[in-house]
């Protein structure tokens, strides 16, 4: 009866240990197919792996950008705020009305407002799953960092939560603009002059809705 329990429980862990590695080599093949169709410049093809919640943050910053004024952009997150700017300097105001969330980041990736720098380098290391839920290291010329992206499987299918590095982000980008000697809304108008080599009109401040 021992050897017949501990038969069971061997079988059951290694039954368990096949599922995890089979649902980490969908979350590698994710990040694979996603980081491919930025470089290869295909937008419409890379936001099938993004997450709703990504989308969702888009479809809120083209919310941003019909409706707030200069008071309410200057008030946003650093990196909300950069995202509204970056759209309004980007494109069109006509865009602007008609995009959804998706056809938002789909043109911000073909506009390279998501740009190849942001995964050519980069790769996915250690995955730890709970039940929907995903946190995948990321690992930079091969050397592990402490920032994880998360994953979220949704209709069985994993997608990349990109929102999951804002925070991250937002406190580089914070520390760049604290050791210039610019104020912060400064150093993203200046950003934004050099990613177009345009400078940006004072109209970015301003609502675009009809």
């Amino acid at each position: 009866m021992k050897y017949s329990f501990l038969i069971v429980i061997l079988s059951l862990f290694f039954f368990q240990s096949q599922a995890q590695e089979k649902e980490e080599a969908k979350i590698k093949s994710c990040f694979a197919a996603y980081k491919k169709a930025i470089l290869d410049d295909e937008g419409q093809k890379a936001v099938e792996f993004l997450s709703n919640k990504t989308i969702q943050y888009y479809a809120k910053s083209i919310d941003y950008c019909l409706h707030s004024d200069s008071t309410t952009v200057s008030e946003l997150s650093l990196m909300d705020k950069f995202m509204v700017l970056a759209l309004r300097h980007r494109t069109s105001a006509e865009n602007l009305r008609n995009f959804t969330g998706k056809e938002a980041l789909i043109y911000a990736i073909q506009e390279g407002m998501v740009g190849k720098n942001s995964v050519a380098l980069n790769e996915i290391g250690k995955i730890k799953i709970k039940e929907n839920t995903a946190e995948a290291q990321l690992v930079v010329r091969g050397n592990p960092t402490p920032v994880n992206f998360t994953f979220f499987k949704e209709n069985s299918v994993w997608k990349l939560d990109l929102t999951s590095i804002f925070p991250i982000t937002e406190k580089a980008f914070q520390q760049l603009i604290e050791n210039s000697d610019q104020s912060e809304n400064e150093y993203l108008l200046n950003l934004l002059l050099l990613s177009t080599q345009e400078a940006p009109s004072k109209d970015i401040w301003k609502a675009v809705g009809e």
